[in-house]
C-alpha cells in the first residue's frame, strides 16, 4: 500500500492495482459514468488489440477493489482515519459533503440567531426540495451482500428504513387535487421483478445539494411512508424554519404532522408553526385554481426559488442507473452514494462564480422591478393601494381567506347573456320601443 499498490486480496495477494489507475477510474466513472467493465475492456484492448496474446481477466478483482477504494476515499475525506473512536464510531450522515451555503447553526449563523426579529430571522430558513426518480431502479436478481457504511452518507440506514416501510406501507394516498400526478396515481403500484422501483431524495432547494440521509429506495412508487421517513431522517436535530418544495405538496402536507406523531421520538418532527409547503414552479401550472398558497411566485420571503433544481440532479444521475440496476443492493448504494458525493463536491467548488452571477443578476433585476412596481402603483389612488395591501396581508396571515391572486369566477355564460338580451327586448316591446337596426 505504501508503494501505491492496492492488493486484490488480503490473503497472500498476487495481484494489485496501482493507486493511479484506481484514481483515474474513479474520476472517470464520476464524470462520464463509464462502468468498470468497459474500462477494464479498454485496458485489455490497449494491452493487446490483436487477439494474439492472452490477457488475464482481472475484472472481478477490480470490481471488489473499487468498492473498497470508494469507501476508503469517503472515510478519508471525512477525516475518519484520525477519529479517536475509530471508523466504527462514524455517525449517520457524517461522510456527506454538506451544503456550505445553507444555514447551519453553530457553523455559519450568528450567535443568538434564534432570537432575531422576524424581519431578519427569515434569512435563516432552510429550503428543501423533494422528488423521486423512477429510472434509478434495482432488479431482483436474488443477490445479497453487506453494504459498507450503511447510513453513513446519503442513503438512510437500510434495516431501520425497511422496518418503517413494512410497518406503514399499507397507507393509501388519495388525491383531492385536480392534477393527476403520477406520484399519487402510482403510489401503490409495484413493478414486478424489481427490488426498488426508484429512488426518493431530499435536496436543498436553493443550491441543489443532496442532504445527508436524504435518499432511500422506493418499493411501490412514491408513497408517503417513504418520503416522510427521508424527510424526518435528514432533519434530525434541525431547529430552523423550513420550506418544503414538492410536486404534490398540496396533498402531502394535509396529514403530514399527524403522520409524524406515529414516528419514533428521535425521528419526530414537530415545529408546525415554522414549516411552509410549496409546489415547484414548473409543476405548479397543472394544479389548477385555489393553489396560490403553494406558489413560489406568491409566498413571501422565498426570493426567486423555483424548486426544480432536483431535476438537473436526476439528469446527472440517470446515466449511471443503467449499470446500478444490475448490481447487488449494497454495491448499488455505495456507487450512488459516491456519485451523490461527486455531485455535491462539484456544486460546492462552483459556488464562487455561480453565486456571484446570481447576486449580480439579483441586484440588477431588483432595481428594474422596483422601478416598474413604483411606476405602476403611482397610477392608483392611495386608498386602493391600501385596500389591496390589507387584502394581501390578511391572506398571508390566513390562507383560508380569499386569495388576492386568484381570478374571480365569472358566472356569466353565453346562454345567460342571451336570456338577458331577450328579456330586455321583451320589455322594450311592451313599451312600444321598436328594435333598432344598424
Amino acid at each position: 500500500m505504501r508503494a501505491g499498490w492496492f492488493p486484490a486480496t488480503t490473503n497472500r495477494p498476487a495481484t494489485a492495482f496501482t493507486f493511479t489507475l484506481l484514481s483515474f477510474l474513479h474520476e472517470l466513472n464520476l464524470q462520464s459514468k463509464a462502468n468498470i467493465y468497459d474500462f477494464f475492456r479498454t485496458l485489455q484492448r490497449i494491452t493487446d488489440n490483436t487477439g494474439v496474446k492472452t490477457v488475464k481477466n482481472r475484472y472481478k478483482q477490480l470490481t471488489h477493489v473499487m468498492r473498497l477504494w470508494r469507501h476508503l476515499k469517503m472515510l478519508k475525506r471525512a477525516g475518519r482515519g484520525h477519529a479517536a473512536a475509530g471508523i466504527d464510531a462514524t455517525a449517520p450522515g457524517e461522510l456527506v459533503i454538506e451544503c456550505p451555503a445553507c444555514p447551519h447553526p453553530g457553523k455559519n449563523l450568528p450567535d443568538n440567531w434564534e432570537n432575531s426579529p422576524p424581519h431578519v430571522r427569515w434569512l435563516y430558513a432552510l429550503f428543501l426540495m423533494i422528488d423521486a426518480n423512477f429510472r434509478a431502479q434495482l432488479k431482483d436478481r436474488s443477490l445479497e451482500d453487506a453494504e459498507l457504511g450503511s447510513g453513513w452518507s446519503y442513503y438512510v440506514e437500510e434495516t431501520r428504513y425497511m422496518s418503517h416501510v413494512a410497518k406503514y406501507g399499507d397507507q393509501k394516498e388519495e388525491s383531492t387535487c385536480s392534477a393527476e400526478h403520477k406520484a399519487i396515481l402510482h403510489a401503490n403500484l409495484r413493478k414486478e421483478g424489481y427490488l426498488a422501483s426508484g429512488v426518493g431524495a431530499v435536496l436543498c432547494a436553493r443550491h441543489a445539494l443532496v442532504r445527508k440521509n436524504g435518499v432511500g429506495d422506493l418499493q411501490k412508487g412514491e408513497r408517503y411512508c417513504n418520503i416522510d421517513y427521508l424527510v424526518a431522517s435528514t432533519l434530525l436535530g434541525v431547529i430552523l424554519a423550513i420550506l418544503f418544495s414538492y410536486d404534490i405538496a398540496c396533498q402531502w402536507f394535509r396529514n403530514f404532522f399527524k403522520r409524524m406523531q406515529e414516528f419514533p421520538d428521535d425521528l419526530r418532527f414537530e415545529p408546525k408553526d415554522a414549516v411552509r409547503f410549496a409546489i415547484p414552479k414548473k409543476h405548479f401550472r397543472v394544479h389548477g385554481p385555489n393553489h396560490s398558497q403553494f406558489s413560489l411566485n406568491y409566498l413571501p420571503k422565498v426570493g426567486r426559488t423555483y424548486g426544480e433544481g432536483i431535476e438537473s440532479a436526476w439528469a446527472h444521475m440517470n446515466p449511471v442507473s443503467l449499470s446500478t440496476r444490475e448490481m447487488t443492493p449494497g454495491g448499488r448504494h455505495e456507487v450512488l452514494n459516491d456519485h451523490w458525493g461527486g455531485w455535491n463536491w462539484q456544486k460546492t467548488i462552483a459556488f464562487a462564480p455561480s453565486l456571484f452571477r446570481s447576486l449580480r443578476e439579483a441586484r440588477k433585476m431588483h432595481r428594474m422591478q422596483r422601478q416598474s412596481f413604483e411606476e405602476f402603483s403611482s397610477t392608483f389612488p392611495p386608498e386602493t393601494l391600501k385596500k389591496w395591501k390589507d387584502m394581501l396581508d390578511a391572506w398571508n396571515a390566513d390562507f383560508s381567506k380569499p386569495s388576492p391572486y386568484e381570478e374571480m369566477k365569472s358566472t356569466a355564460t353565453m346562454n345567460t347573456v342571451r336570456l338577458e338580451l331577450a328579456n330586455e327586448e321583451a320589455l322594450e316591446a311592451e313599451r312600444g320601443i321598436l328594435p333598432r337596426t344598424m
